[in-house]
């Protein structure tokens, strides 16, 4: 296969030859080849960009992105694991890029991964006798600003680097933590994670949000792009958790059939959106969002498919909590997930019965089960799931069967996060 490259910067436009069954290292080999005086990095430092016109590739033979990623995903991961608890913080300060941020004032998030200083524009900085560095005008040279310089390494917009997101939070071929989500959080002190864009610590609600979103954005990344069946999402998601200590796909009750075919997105980190021109059907991501407090909910994702909650409870959830919890499942959701520490073993056991609760309050229809520690898919004792009837649900008047939406409560235990 001939591919026409172009260096930018450079007035050079000239072509490669290389076997299509070669990865992209090979391709990024080939261009240093063809052009030693003008590139002087290494090979595997190369960035490659496809070039696009409107929303096609330009190429004879279109690479797929999953080819595409396969190929950079190890050099981007071999060219920075030097110290490899640095590159851990540095993978989960990337997964939660737009929520915390970690303390880094020795550059191991640049030394280490591949995090930017926080800075937009080039600066001068002084590095005083004293050991303390001061930022100066970059024109002038002079002192306008005396307050001590410190280090903040942030990583880049997906829209300035998609790739990096695209590699290094996971896929088909790469695991971005050698160990559960879970045991990674513990590595990590409250201490040095801070929310994004405040000079404040974590509190552990807020971490206990933050460890549950990182986790659905994981689990969502596992089979790579296109998406992932439901059955291994939700099995990948209870291991990052630390509920199971496999990741296994899960087996679901009688009933379950259609859901089995439910496909996850490739999820962006929370709060970030997925440049636009990424968003098709064939790739299937889709953008997470951490919800505003009026919403109710802790989080959603823009196509509606699901909706979930954070609930750091000590004790098992009360009654009233879960009344509050089923009455809040937003109407275009079709899975909720509610991860918690714990549940009591029975409710609506006493006056009120949960088919009652239901119909008073006018919920929609939905099958609601709990998972623990290393167990299955279980229904919770006095809110036992009906059997589907014919209901009104189009917009004629007419009935069919609708499907039932799916409520998921995950209980984690009391265990240190």
């Amino acid at each position: 296969m001939k591919l026409l490259c172009a260096i930018v910067g450079e007035r050079s436009i000239f072509s490669v030859t290389i076997d299509e069954t070669k990865s992209v290292g090979a391709l990024k080999d080939a261009i240093k080849i063809e052009n030693p005086d003008e590139i002087k990095c290494d090979a595997a430092e190369l960035k490659l960009y496809l070039a696009r016109k409107g929303n096609a590739w330009l190429s004879d033979s279109e690479p797929s992105a999953q080819q595409l990623i396969k190929g950079n995903v190890d050099v981007l991961a071999r060219m920075k694991q030097r110290r490899h608890h640095e590159f851990e913080i540095g993978q989960l300060c990337l997964l939660l890029c737009s929520s915390c941020r970690v303390e880094d004032g020795k550059l191991n998030l640049i030394d280490s991964h591949y995090a930017c200083l926080d800075e937009k524009r080039t600066f001068r900085l002084f590095l005083k006798a004293n050991g303390n560095s001061y930022k100066a005008d970059e024109t002038t040279y002079n002192f306008e600003d005396r307050r001590s310089w410190k280090c903040r390494s942030v990583f880049p917009h997906p829209s300035n680097d998609v790739l990096l997101y695209l590699t290094l939070t996971g896929g088909m071929s790469y695991r971005p933590f050698d160990l559960s989500l879970r045991e990674v959080f513990l590595s990590v002190p409250t201490t040095t994670m801070y929310l994004h864009d405040t000079n404040e610590p974590m509190d552990e609600k807020q971490r206990f949000e933050v460890f549950v979103f990182a986790a659905v954005v994981l689990a969502s990344h596992v089979a790579g792009l296109g998406g992932v069946a439901f059955p291994t999402f939700l099995g990948r998601l209870l291991y990052e958790l630390g509920v199971k200590s496999q990741d296994v796909k899960i087996d679901f009750p009688v009933g379950f059939e259609t859901r089995g075919n439910w496909v996850v997105p490739f999820l962006s980190p929370p709060n970030v959106k997925w440049p636009a021109w990424l968003l098709n059907d064939e790739l299937k991501l889709d953008n997470f969002v951490q919800t505003a407090n009026s919403e109710t909910i802790d989080f959603r994702i823009d196509s509606g498919l699901i909706s979930g909650e954070c609930n750091d409870e000590e004790q098992p959830l009360s009654l009233e909590t879960i009344r509050k919890i089923l009455s809040r499942v937003p109407a275009e959701s079709k899975l909720h997930l509610v991860v918690t520490r714990g549940l009591q073993k029975e409710y609506f056991t006493r006056e009120e019965t949960y088919a009652a609760f239901v119909r008073e309050h006018n919920l929609a229809t939905m099958d609601v089960y709990r998972v623990s520690c290393d167990s299955t898919l279980e229904e919770i004792v006095g809110m036992e799931n009906q059997e589907l009837h014919k209901v009104q649900c189009m917009d004629d008047g007419s009935t069919k069967h609708c499907e039932k939406k799916l409520v998921i409560f995950v209980e984690i235990g009391n265990g240190r996060i």
